[in-house]
């Protein structure tokens, strides 16, 4: 979309201190997602003020870490699977030519179309139902899902 001589005074360090090339690589992904509608201008903001949170201003890029990403998912308001999100992320680090280890605004940008929202996925805590049993105290149908954190049972959900 962007040649490499067009908008070059603009996107080299305009917004933050990355070069043309980077500028240009998000600029066009975040064009394509919100042409194609896969996703709206507002998701693409929150993906980007999400992915500069986690990416801790160190400007290699954000931690390519299933964990890091799944929370940085979760702050725009989005889940994925846990195993499609390490085959996103391998396939990733394949293709990688950037940075080892790091995940690229435009890389992170490539897995919103994949996403759900997070609350059409998130599991609530089971509660118990039904009468007090013996002793007053009631009783417990599946006890391991209490003890599971909410990221958890959304990961065994998806």
């Amino acid at each position: 979309m962007i040649l490499s001589s067009t908008l070059t005074i603009v996107l080299h360090r305009s917004f933050n201190c990355y070069g043309l090339d980077y500028n240009r690589q998000v600029f066009n992904k975040a064009v394509d997602l919100v042409n194609s509608g896969k996703a709206s201008f507002q998701l693409v903001r929150d993906a980007r003020f999400s992915y500069e949170a986690f990416e801790e201003l160190d400007l290699r890029g954000m931690k390519c870490d299933e964990a890091i990403v799944a929370q940085a998912l979760k702050l725009c308001g989005l889940c994925l699977a846990p195993t499609r999100l390490t085959v996103e992320l391998r396939l990733i680090q394949a293709t990688n030519c950037f940075r080892r280890g790091r995940i690229q605004m435009w890389e992170y940008f490539e897995l919103l179309p994949m996403c759900e929202l997070f609350s059409d996925c998130e599991q609530s805590c089971p509660k118990s139902l039904g009468e007090r049993g013996t002793g007053g105290l009631y009783p417990i149908e599946d006890f391991a899902s209490i003890l599971m954190t909410g990221n958890e049972r959304t990961g065994q959900f998806l």
